[in-house]
């Protein structure tokens, strides 16, 4: 089962708030440690805020960027929508 908090943030720089936003998030999870986490989003910043924290990106071209740039931008994986529920699912629970 899975266990989540969303946190969002509009900020051109995504690295620079989440280590505090993202202990936040972690402290309202017990049990949950960090390499559990995964960050989904749909630009590069997204992708270099998963990097920052250590975890996991995954890539949704629902945005202006395309699933070849956000893998190339350092997605784990990247879709070009979440509807293939069992394909993200395993993205996020297989490193």
């Amino acid at each position: 089962m899975f266990s989540h908090v969303m946190v969002g943030s509009n900020d051109v720089e995504r690295s620079k708030p989440f280590p505090d936003i993202f202990e936040a998030a972690l402290a309202q999870l017990p049990g949950v440690s960090p390499d559990e986490a995964v960050v989904i989003g749909d630009t590069p910043a997204d992708m270099e805020c998963g990097r920052s924290l250590g975890v996991r990106a995954i890539g949704v071209a629902t945005g202006s960027y395309t699933v070849d740039e956000l893998l190339r931008c350092g997605a784990h994986a990247a879709f070009e929508t979440l509807a293939d529920t069992k394909r993200v699912v395993h993205a996020i629970v297989d490193a």
